[in-house]
């Protein structure tokens, strides 16, 4: 595991706002359990999409990048709490 520093505050600032400014849209698309910020499988920061299927159809519904910011989808399977 590689220690990074944090990123700097104004760049979580800008990724929330994206964020925020996306997620009900794909929360609402089926398979779609979760929308966070996250480090990418590239080691940069940016929105995670966490689903229970990936398919051809939400990776062209949600873009690699928005408004400057990756986005990364994550096949997660079904969240459930404890």
């Amino acid at each position: 595991m590689i220690d990074a520093e944090p990123p700097p505050e104004a760049a979580i600032a800008e990724i929330r706002a994206v964020k925020q400014a996306h997620e009900a849209r794909w929360l609402a698309l089926p398979d779609v359990v979760a929308v966070g910020i996250g480090r990418t499988a590239s080691g940069g920061n940016g929105i995670i999409v966490s689903v229970q299927q990936a398919s051809g159809r939400l990776r062209m519904e949600i873009p690699d990048e928005i408004d400057g910011v990756a986005v990364e989808i994550r096949e997660t399977g079904a969240l459930r709490a404890d």
